[in-house]
């Protein structure tokens, strides 16, 4: 496997980068609530049909990628997003508005070869951008910089582990 292969196939955060998919699914896990913990009200109403459209869409982002984290957090958005008795608050619908834009990214990616990924296209961006909205701006501030700042760590322990390897040993 490629280094460029566990990497997401979007662009996040307001470094607008490609990150590792277990980073963007420990962020997205962040947003799912407890069964029982209160909901954050979404910022604006989304459409039944809206809603199965953004299920469908994480349950192929789970199906592709089975055994990852990201597609045990694709199943788990899908699941809520499908059973309206777990109440999926604002949170919940901005991670499912992230995954459908993965599967976006990863469908036009594809949409060269099949005429299939043109349609998922289609249908992860038309989800996408119905659920976009029902975000706050405040929420989607913190999830970039929450990417950003993974980010930021992670280059730091990598220059400092490189530093450290190239000094001799004493």
């Amino acid at each position: 496997m490629m280094a460029s292969d566990v990497l997401t196939a979007g662009r996040y955060g307001y470094a607008d980068r490609r990150i590792h998919r277990d980073d963007f699914a420990a962020q997205l896990a962040v947003l799912l609530p407890a069964e029982d913990a209160e909901r954050v009200a979404p910022a604006a109403p989304v459409a039944a049909e809206d809603l199965a459209a953004a299920a469908k869409t994480c349950r192929h982002l789970a199906d592709r990628y089975p055994g990852e984290p990201l597609g045990r957090v694709a199943e788990q958005v899908a699941y809520r997003l499908e059973h309206p008795m777990t109440r999926p608050g604002a949170l919940v619908l901005y991670a499912a508005c992230l995954l459908c834009r993965e599967q976006e990214a990863l469908a036009r990616l594809e949409s060269a070869s099949t005429v299939a990924a043109t349609l998922e296209y289609r249908a992860a961006g038309h989800a996408a951008d119905s659920l976009e909205g029902t975000a706050s701006q405040t929420l989607r501030y913190t999830v970039k910089t929450a990417i950003d700042g993974d980010f930021v760590r992670d280059a730091r322990q990598l220059n400092a582990a490189a530093q450290r390897a190239q000094q001799p040993a004493i």
